[in-house]
Formats: C-alpha cells, sequence, structure tokens
C-alpha cells in the first residue's frame, strides 16, 4: 500500500526515504511503483517500477570461510594476511556498518558493502589490497598483522550486534606441521556446517597455499552430526560455576532456566548467560551457597541443540564441587611422553590421589634446573580457566590432545586438557615439577631413557607409567615402560603396568609367582615387597635358575628401610632376556647386631609364543 510518509535525503537528493503502514515479511519479493514524478529538468515519469526482495540476514547466512594468518613464506600467493567472507544464502547481502572482530580490535564495513549470492570477499590491509583484490572482490579494512599465527578469535555481526559468523582457530586446525610454519591459509572444508571447529577446517591444498575470492581447495560435504557433549564445570564462585559443551550450542536454548538441575536440593539456577561468541560455556548463579563438603551433579534437559540441531542426548551431566588447594603427593605424576614420535606431542598424566576434589588452576607445571634445582623455569599455567580435578581422577595434559589421540588409543578423551604452553623435556633425561602457584611443590620427577624397558629397540612414543601412586615418585623401580599390548601408552586411564600395593605381614613378600618380562603388561616385572619389624637392616638379593647358578645380583648390602620394595624386570646381569623356568629369589639381610635371616622365594618365568 501507500506508505505512510516520503522524505527527500538531506545529502543526496536522489533518495528518498519512505515510512511503511506494515513491516515487511522476512523473504518476501516487493514491487514498487512511482507515478507522476519529475526531475529538477522538468522531465516527468510515470509508472516507474522496481521490484526488491526483502530479506533478514541469519546465523551462517555469511560465514568466515578462510583465513590467511601466516603468509610467510610465500608458496604463490601475496605476503599479505587476508580473511574470506562468503555468502551462504541466495540473496545478496549488504553488510554496510556489520562489524568484523579479529582478537580485541573491530573494523566496520563502508557503505555500500554487498557481497552477493554464493559470492565471496576478500578482506585485508591496505598493503594487501592491491595484490589481493586481482583474486576477487576485496577492500581494504584490517591492519596487517591482526591474525596472529598461533591462533585467535574472529567474530562478524550484524548492525544489531547479532553474532553471524564465529571462528576460534588456531595453529592445530591445520593438520600438517610443514603448513602451519607459513604461508598456506586456513579454509573451511563445508560452509554449511557452522558449528564444528577443527572437524572442519584444515590446510589449504591449493598449490599457490590458498584460494581467496575461489571455492576452497578443500570443499567437500562434511556435515555435523556430532552429538553435543556436557564436557565438564568449574566453580566460579560459592554460587555459581561454568559449564562447557563439547560443541557451539544453540543460544537460545543455553538461555533457559529450566533445563538445568543440581541435585541435593539446589535445583535450578537463579540466573543464566551465554558466553559469546562461540557459546560453548554458559555462566550458572544459584540462589544458595554450594556446600564444601559435597560432590554435586549439574543435569541439563538432553532435548536442547547444537547450532546444527544435534540434541544434547545421554552426555548431558557433569559433576563439580568447592575445590581444595592441593597439598603435597595429593596429585602425582602418573604418565610421562617425553620422546613423542613423530609429529607426537609430550604429555603429562595427573592422578588425583587424595580425598579432595582440587582445581588446577592454582597449579604449573615447570622444570626445575639441572645444576641448581632450587631454581625454576618454563612455568606454564594448567588451567587458567580451571578445571576440577576429583579423587580417583587422571588429568591428560598437553599441548595438543587430538595429536595424542591420533597415536594412542583413550576411553576417556574428555579428560584430555590442552595447554598453551608447556615445560621443556628432553629425549635423554630431564624433570617435571608440579607445584601451586606459591611454587610448593606438589610433585616432582627426574626422569632418564635408562628407565626404560631393556630390551626396548627404540624408545620413541613409549611412556614411562608409574606403577603405584603411593610409593615415591623418584624412585626408578616406581616406573616402567608402557605395554605394547596397550600401543605403549595409557593417556586419560588406568597404567597398563599399576599394582597395588600387597598387604601382608610377611617380611618379604613377591606381587606374583609368575613373571613374564616382554613389556605386554601381563607380569612384566617382579615386585619384591619388604616389611620389617625396624629399621637398620641391611640386605643382599640374588636371583639363581633350578641348577642353583646365579644369574643376577639384584642387590648388595644396601640399607633397608621398615617397608618398601625392589624390582627385577627379568633379566640377567648383562641385561639379557632368560630361559623359562623356575627361578629362586635368595633374601639375606642382617642387623646391626649381626643377627642374619634368609629367605628363598620360587618364581616361574614364562613368555607368550
Amino acid at each position: 500500500g501507500l506508505p505512510i510518509s516520503a522524505q527527500q535525503d538531506s545529502l543526496d537528493i536522489s533518495i528518498v526515504h519512505l515510512a511503511l503502514t506494515n513491516p515487511l515479511a522476512d523473504e518476501t519479493t516487493y514491487q514498487i511503483t512511482v507515478t507522476q514524478v519529475k526531475d529538477f529538468a522538468g522531465n516527468q515519469g510515470n509508472n516507474l517500477y522496481e521490484s526488491f526482495i526483502y530479506y533478514l540476514p541469519k546465523f551462517n547466512d555469511i560465514v568466515i570461510n578462510e583465513i590467511m594468518a601466516d603468509p610467510s613464506p610465500s608458496v604463490g600467493l601475496p605476503e599479505n594476511e587476508y580473511v574470506e567472507l562468503y555468502n551462504n544464502a541466495v540473496y545478496d547481502i549488504d553488510i554496510t556498518d556489520w562489524q568484523i572482530s579479529i582478537g580485541t580490535r573491530h573494523y566496520n564495513f563502508p557503505e555500500l558493502t554487498v557481497i552477493p549470492a554464493n559470492s565471496f570477499l576478500i578482506i585485508t590491509s591496505d598493503d594487501g589490497l592491491t595484490s589481493l583484490e586481482s583474486y576477487g572482490y576485496a577492500i581494504a579494512l584490517t591492519g596487517n598483522s591482526d591474525l596472529t599465527n598461533s591462533g585467535q578469535v574472529i567474530t562478524l555481526r550484524n548492525t544489531a550486534g547479532q553474532i553471524i559468523s564465529s571462528v576460534t582457530y588456531n595453529d592445530s586446525w591445520y593438520n600438517n606441521s610443514y603448513k602451519a610454519d607459513g604461508g598456506w591459509s586456513l579454509e573451511r572444508i563445508d560452509p554449511e556446517n557452522a558449528c564444528e571447529g577443527i572437524a572442519n577446517w584444515t590446510a589449504s591444498n591449493a598449490n599457490q597455499g590458498g584460494t581467496p575470492g575461489q571455492v576452497n581447495s578443500v570443499f567437500a560435504s562434511n556435515a555435523d552430526v556430532t552429538e553435543p557433549r556436557v564436557l565438564r564445570a568449574t566453580v566460579l564462585a560459592d554460587d555459581t560455576i561454568a559449564v562447557y559443551f563439547t560443541e557451539s550450542m544453540d543460544s537460545v536454548d543455553l538461555s533457559d532456566l529450566q533445563i538445568y538441575s543440581v541435585d541435593h536440593g539446589v535445583g535450578a539456577p537463579s540466573y543464566v548467560r551465554p558466553v559469546e561468541p562461540d557459546y560453548k560455556q554458559v555462566i550458572l548463579g544459584f540462589a544458595q551457597n554450594f556446600s564444601p563438603v559435597t560432590i554435586y551433579t549439574l543435569t541439563v534437559d538432553n532435548t536442547i541443540s547444537d547450532c546444527a540441531g544435534n540434541n544434547l542426548g545421554n552426555n548431558n551431566t557433569c559433576r563439580f564441587a568447592i575445590p581444595s588447594l592441593a597439598s603435597a603427593e595429593d596429585i602425582v605424576i602418573n604418565e610421562l611422553l617425553y620422546n613423542p614420535s613423530d609429529d607426537g606431542v609430550d604429555f603429562v598424566e595427573l592422578y588425583n590421589n587424595s580425598t579432595r576434589t582440587i582445581d588446577l588452576q592454582t597449579l604449573r607445571l615447570a622444570n626445575r634446573d639441572e645444576t641448581d634445582t632450587s631454581d625454576v623455569k618454563n612455568v606454564c599455567e594448567i588451567a587458567p580457566d580451571g578445571y576440577l580435578l576429583f579423587p580417583e581422577s587422571f588429568v591428560l595434559l598437553s599441548t595438543d590432545g587430538n595429536k595424542v589421540l591420533e597415536q594412542y588409543f583413550s576411553p576417556t578423551p574428555d579428560v584430555f586438557l590442552d595447554m598453551d604452553d608447556f615445560p621443556s623435556l628432553p629425549n635423554d633425561n630431564g624433570n617435571v615439577l608440579l607445584m601451586d602457584q606459591w611454587m610448593n611443590t606438589i610433585d616432582y620427577f627426574e626422569y632418564d631413557d635408562n628407565m626404560q624397558f631393556p630390551l626396548l629397540n627404540i624408545t620413541d612414543g613409549v611412556s614411562l607409567e608409574r606403577i603405584n601412586y603411593t610409593c615415591v615418585t623418584n624412585n626408578a623401580d616406581n616406573w616402567h615402560s608402557a605395554a605394547a599390548s596397550v600401543g605403549y601408552g595409557t593417556p586419560g586411564y588406568k597404567n597398563s603396568q599399576y599394582m597395588e600395593e600387597q598387604g601382608t605381614t610377611d617380611e618379604f613378600t613377591l606381587s606374583s609367582t609368575i613373571l613374564s618380562p616382554d613389556n605386554d603388561g601381563y607380569q612384566d616385572f617382579l615386585q619384591i615387597n619388604y616389611n620389617l619389624p625396624e629399621p637398620n637392616y641391611t640386605a643382599n638379593i640374588f636371583i639363581y635358575d633350578a641348577k642353583g647358578r646365579k644369574i643376577r645380583r639384584l642387590l648388595q648390602n644396601e640399607l633397608l628401610g621398615t617397608n618398601g620394595y625392589f624390582i627385577w624386570d627379568g633379566l640377567n646381569e648383562a641385561n639379557e632376556r632368560i630361559r623359562p623356568g623356575v627361578y629362586i629369589i635368595f633374601v639375606e639381610y642382617f642387623d646391626l647386631n649381626g643377627n642374619v635371616k634368609h629367605e628363598k622365594k620360587n618364581v616361574i618365568v614364562a613368555y607368550k609364543y
């Protein structure tokens, strides 16, 4: 119908602003007709008409489609950073005055910035415009070095401040260590897939290193059909928690107070705040404080969905508790990979050996100086945003958990925690220190490659596993190579070589009557335990075969404590494999008064063939 009013523009008299009686309907084609109008020369126009489509851009209509964060050294493209946008819609979209944010820097698009349907826009700096506009529609908008090589958050918002597209990339998204060193862009695989991060991005396959203004070289159908999960929660205050999801969630769903419930009578939160820009996190505040002695369970309605429409499903709960500060040996270093296979990463596994929940936000990984152990270096925060480690639970620390999963099986990948930085772990020997933020030692381990099983041909990719949580960390007998049967590592779950302490009143006992020293995870070593009535005993331990021939001197004039253990790896004095059969463990121990005791224990050495 007719407009309510018509107002000529004060700056451009060829423009008229119309106020309409009724609002326009989204995704509708209209025709405007102008009758009996004259220009300033007196020329008259009658029944002039023009068709137009009214369309409100929606989430993912314009997508961040390609990122050149590290253009040097060039493999073909200009050495200039750029971000490419792609219009996913079937309509041309005017993004005038929309805002793109790169980290903490914000840029508004100039007037008449229109991206045609199914077309691209290259965003670069003043320096990059001349060289990049030959590849397609390009504008100069950003700075020369906004895109950090290691990672950044890029967010596109419309004039109402609504998020249309957001990407939080890092250098692991290249999935190729060579291309991550520079000259290659990151490309989105499927522009219709808005939710997934690393699973929908990879390094360009184009010979020139990228595809600005063109269909991406890695373009393919890659629909998000993965069910999201509640990952974990951290405690921000006595009445407030942060909840983390594995994928970007529907922000409208997250805003509903009634989808959350906490047990022990707490119930639903009193307020909720979804966290932009990726909506993988939500802050929940409650009307009452949490008890410091209770472990709570949060349940989220499993009908809510991620931004691709996949329902949350049954992985909809997580625990949380008011955390305690860690004391020495509350958390122990439980597994260490210091010499990873090609394209692998170092990792450190921790185990909570206490009865309390501890927030890793207060802890650090570091190294002690080789010459001055009081000097701490390479201090790295473990979890700046918080991470609750519950009693009898594991956490796997590395700089890239996805690379760990590529090389090792783990039934619990949700306990993998990526750190921005990592202490130095040399391949031959070194140390790792777990300390709190006040530099109090929680645990400390000095490792050496000689601690590995001697019959291994190579130790690349073989982790060292702790045998028992409560035994001394810096005792070489408390560590052993991970078994071959588990792929030489058990990241995030119980060690293949774990052994419980033997509860007995005998003075000397064996962990087993069978020894199978082939590093397959079954009886790979023999633990000789002792439990003496008083200190100051000195011991000798010898291994004999069935014919009485001595094959190994395990201990000579060793001063014992009141309890402890020694390990026999099943090898002879020359570190050679012995024949299967019956062997005798002969123990001689004596006190300061000259009282001598002897014990003999039999063990069967057997192998799998």
